[in-house]
């Protein structure tokens, strides 16, 4: 019985020194992210156009969340739910990052009459590039290129396309005021279903509420050559928790036949010190 007691305290006292150990740690990693001025944490998310910044040289940055979408159409309600949405950038140098992602997808129609069909998986792992062309200077905007592609048979079968897929697109951020920003996208992507790529557009204005609160509003949409194009808008916040912790929310509408009626996003993203 006393060896017994003696053994709880002992795994007591080891827990003890493990979170201590833990919360050690985590505090070391909030002091050098508040000591070490680092550079203003730039995200891809929540908005869908891509910015124009890279990633701090040796930085990762993880930018993680979900998205719903909701559409009714010929009497069958459709969801389409992305879990886990995560992008992770890597800064090499000033000029250049790599990038690698992918998301844990769910499908449903549920039409009036009869079953529901679902279907869920992961989505194909995508990696890519963004390059900086041009430092903002006058009146020339901050300009980037890059460029994605999905790595054939690394996600579920239902979600992966027959051919290649990627995403070629160029990134444009420019200052309008102290705070008022301006950023555009202006590309194409192949959806691994047909040979033929789709137009991609995207603008967006982003306001600085104060030093830790971002708003924007955003139009996007994406433009087959033989079908309707796909048209949206969306809005959000961003609000900074620390210098490299950032969370948002956004939601938005379709403005298309085929788009989705609607559809809300909400994430967090962490750049971890080098």
């Amino acid at each position: 019985m006393l060896n017994q007691l003696k053994q709880r305290l002992k795994s007591v006292d080891m827990k003890k020194h493990f979170l201590s150990l833990l919360f050690f740690v985590l505090f070391i990693f909030v002091l050098k992210a508040q000591d070490s001025n680092p550079p203003a944490l730039i995200t891809d998310r929540p908005d869908q156009t891509e910015s124009a910044a890279i990633v701090p040289k040796g930085h990762l940055q993880i930018e993680t969340g979900f998205v719903f979408e909701g559409d009714e159409a010929n009497k069958i309600k459709t969801e389409n739910l992305a879990l886990f949405t995560t992008l992770f950038r890597y800064g090499i140098n000033k000029n250049y990052e790599l990038r690698l992602g992918s998301a844990f997808l769910q499908h449903s129609d549920k039409p009036e009459q009869g079953e529901e069909v679902s279907t869920s998986g992961m989505a194909p792992v995508f990696a890519g590039i963004k390059l900086k062309m041009l430092e903002e200077e006058g009146l020339v905007p901050e300009m980037a290129f890059m460029a994605t592609v999905e790595i054939p048979g690394s996600g579920h079968e239902d979600f992966s396309p027959e051919y290649l897929a990627s995403d070629l697109r160029f990134a444009i951020g420019y200052t309008l005021t102290d705070r008022l920003g301006l950023g555009i996208n202006l590309g194409g992507r192949w959806n691994g279903s047909d040979p033929q790529p789709a137009g991609v557009y995207s603008l967006v204005l982003g306001y600085g509420i104060s030093d830790k609160m971002s708003a924007f509003v955003e139009s996007y949409g994406f433009l087959p050559q033989d079908e309707s194009p796909d048209h949206r808008l969306d809005a959000g916040l961003t609000f900074l928790l620390m210098p490299n912790l950032q969370i948002d929310a956004s939601g938005g509408i379709g403005l298309s036949e085929i788009s989705p009626d609607y559809f809300i996003n909400a994430g967090i993203s962490w750049r971890i010190p080098e």
